[in-house]
């Protein structure tokens, strides 16, 4: 996969699979071809491990690029089975060890912070967070990518963890590849700093995730049309200024956001006084309702008008309650 531009070439050997009657990989026997394919092209290999089986057998092997799929990182009990595995290691080892860490399935930042932790306590440097979209509420949303992109959480573990490399798979966040280009160029632009890509030379062919993968022609337009872009801040004087015309309508919502507590509160003692229910089914729907139609007439992501009215929502019956 040179020939495609890629600096490290995966494959799942072991593939976690909601069903056992799906492909879920060739296992053990596939470990051979990955260190032929690394030995005959000179490039990297990588590979995905579950349990400490998995991650002894690749080390043996020489292969020392691994990384934790979304279920594993889910599961802090399996994380801490790798992480125990990995710190058995001798220091040589482990200092030429990459761990490579998916986002778990549900938008949980916490876990996923603490499955780096756990890796980086067992005496492991060099790790990369994987960035590979959730699943929670694309029933909400109605989205139709195979998972939902929730751009805040990896940034902001990028802000907790500076130190560790922030890369994007835009084949799982998309599931279609005919989205993997524009949701490559948007990890770039937010500051994401690699992608991982499937490509495969027939990928209608694939036995898992066919409709996700790339050509290795694809592929290679793909990396030539991206826009690398530059993280100085090179805005000047009219950036600063929009810069200042944002802060001040922030501050406006924010005084209106503290106004809308205000009268919350006052509803739910009304509430309590009237012996009615917090939550009122049939107002929140309104209420939604009439925003997702105030979206779609002016352009702006229902999605965004989604989770906007639920956490306002959700502030609000939080206020009530305290009544």
């Amino acid at each position: 996969m040179k020939q495609a531009g890629a600096d490290i070439f995966r494959a799942g050997l072991w593939k976690p699979r909601t069903s056992p009657h799906s492909f879920r990989g060739v296992g053990e026997t596939g470990i051979a071809w990955l260190v032929e394919a690394q030995e005959t092209f000179g490039l990297p290999v990588a590979t995905e491990v579950a349990i400490p089986e998995h991650l002894s057998l690749c080390v043996k092997a020489g292969i020392r690029n691994l990384w934790i799929g979304a279920r594993t990182t889910a599961n802090p009990f399996m994380v801490q089975q790798l992480a125990d595995a990995l710190q058995a290691l001798d220091n040589e080892t482990k200092s030429s060890i990459c761990m490579m860490v998916k986002n778990p399935i549900n938008p949980d930042l916490d876990t996923w912070c603490g499955a780096i932790e756990r890796i980086r306590k067992a005496g492991i440097s060099n790790i990369v967070a994987i960035h590979r979209g959730f699943s929670d509420s694309l029933a909400l949303t109605g989205n139709t990518m195979r998972n939902d992109a929730l751009w805040s959480i990896p940034l902001s573990l990028h802000r907790l963890m500076p130190d560790i490399l922030l890369v994007n798979d835009p084949s799982h966040l998309t599931g279609d590849r005919q989205l993997v280009g524009r949701l490559s160029q948007q990890a770039l632009d937010l500051g994401f700093e690699g992608l991982m890509i499937e490509v495969h030379p027939e990928p209608d062919k694939a036995l898992s995730d066919a409709k996700q993968q790339l050509s290795i022609e694809e592929a290679q337009a793909l990396l030539r049309s991206l826009v690398y872009p530059s993280g100085i801040d090179k805005g000047g004087a009219a950036l600063s200024a929009l810069r200042r015309q944002i802060d001040e309508i922030d501050d406006s919502i924010w005084r209106l956001i503290e106004e809308r507590q205000r009268v919350s509160a006052e509803i739910g003692e009304l509430k309590h006084k009237a012996g009615m229910t917090i939550y009122q089914e049939e107002r929140f729907r309104e209420i939604l309702s009439a925003r997702l139609s105030w979206a779609r007439q002016r352009g702006i992501s229902e999605d965004a008008v989604n989770r906007i009215v639920n956490a306002l929502h959700e502030i609000s019956i939080n206020m009530q309650l305290k009544k």
